[in-house]
């Protein structure tokens, strides 16, 4: 990854399915790739509700430290026959039953 990120490649392209390489190092814990990625700029809408929703507290709090914002609000389909709709990702993490993680990110204080 240092390699094609030192070449050039675009920290925040997104496969044919929308995910980033940020969303896939959230997915599979892959807590170095993630750091490296959010230190060459990589942004995603959906970051932190990947995080939350798959109960990574260290996740959660990169996330919040580099900025991400929890109280922002995107169309996301938690799969339970009611479709998509505006969710946070405290909501988002506790369709997926994270509730440990939700409290987690809403009492974590970023420092300054």
């Amino acid at each position: 990854m240092h390699v094609l990120l030192d070449h050039g490649a675009d920290v925040n392209f997104c496969d044919k399915n929308g995910d980033s390489a940020l969303d896939m190092a959230i997915d599979c814990s892959q807590m170095q790739a993630a750091i490296l990625l959010l230190e060459k700029g990589a942004a995603s809408q959906r970051a932190l509700y990947r995080a939350v929703g798959s109960g990574n507290k260290e996740m959660i709090k990169k996330l919040l430290v580099s900025g991400f914002k929890r109280d922002q609000r995107i169309s996301m389909d938690p799969e339970d026959g009611r479709g998509p709709r505006m969710m946070t990702p405290s909501e988002w993490g506790l369709c997926k039953g994270e509730e440990d993680a939700v409290r987690f990110m809403e009492s974590y204080i970023v420092p300054e």
